[in-house]
């Protein structure tokens, strides 16, 4: 897939958006993430919200399996993102 500029990914666990480049030149001690499944963010740090709502929590959690069927296409996953207008 050819890189799309200015595409976003979220991250799983809070839902928070960030930038595919930004994720992508991470050294690990921002993000964790396998692959495209991000489970904590300088955001969150891994521990959701307690405020995000139960249906906000279901529709993360939809996008987890989509995610690690992506692999480490980050640029796929932001395409999906888009397409099911998650961001």
């Amino acid at each position: 897939m050819n890189e799309m500029n200015g595409t976003r990914t979220i991250c799983l666990c809070c839902g928070k958006e960030w930038a595919i480049a930004e994720v992508a030149e991470d050294d690990g001690k921002r993000f964790i993430r396998r692959g495209c499944l991000i489970g904590a963010c300088p955001a969150c740090g891994g521990t959701r919200p307690e405020r995000l709502a139960e249906d906000e929590r279901r529709r993360l959690d939809t996008f987890s399996g989509l995610a690690a069927a992506c692999g480490e296409d980050l640029e796929a996953f932001g395409w999906f993102l888009e397409v099911f207008k998650v961001i």
